[in-house]
């Protein structure tokens, strides 16, 4: 157990645990743009965090506590989760950017 989770199990160990059993590991990569719902806003976002998350949860709490892996998107938008077990997952963003293109 870690620190600070008033002594319950740390929930990233299982995480841990089951992205180190898997055989296959694959990158999950893309692009964060704006946010029109009809997909014209081209304009790359920098600095959103992003998260990769088990897609067969009933539940989708999108939190970085819950997320598998998380990255922040860099400069041109892009992200990428490295070693990823072979599966179906959920990516989503978790926090938006500090500053809005």
């Amino acid at each position: 157990m870690r620190a600070g989770h008033g002594g319950r199990r740390d929930p990233c160990e299982r995480r841990k645990a089951i992205l180190k059993t898997t055989c296959c590991a694959v990158r999950v990569e893309g692009v964060k743009y704006g946010e029109a719902t009809d997909g014209s806003d081209k304009r790359a976002w920098p600095g959103a965090l992003m998260g990769l998350f088990f897609s067969g949860r009933t539940r989708r709490v999108f939190t970085k506590d819950t997320a598998i892996m998380t990255c922040t998107t860099g400069e041109n938008g892009a992200f990428a989760f490295e070693n990823v077990p072979y599966g179906h997952f959920i990516v989503a963003e978790i926090e938006a950017p500090r500053s809005i293109p």
